[in-house]
């Protein structure tokens, strides 16, 4: 199980970083289609606490040059 581990966040790094270097093309859900609102919108990686160096998908609503929300 370590060894999985360790090779599932070898392949998401090397995916980060090709995405770094080259944009992202990925497809995302909108985040308010439907009856969703950005106030009731939630992902189901929210419902686990992160854990250092995890990935997670986030919401981001407004941006400034030292800070994202």
């Amino acid at each position: 199980m370590d060894l999985q581990r360790v090779a599932n966040r070898a392949v998401l790094d090397g995916l980060a970083a090709y995405e770094r270097r080259h944009g992202w093309k990925g497809n995302l859900r909108n985040a308010v289609s439907g009856d969703t609102t950005l106030g009731n919108f939630h992902h189901p990686d929210w419902e686990d606490e992160p854990e250092i160096g995890d990935y997670i998908h986030a919401l981001v609503i407004a941006v400034a040059p030292d800070h994202a929300q």
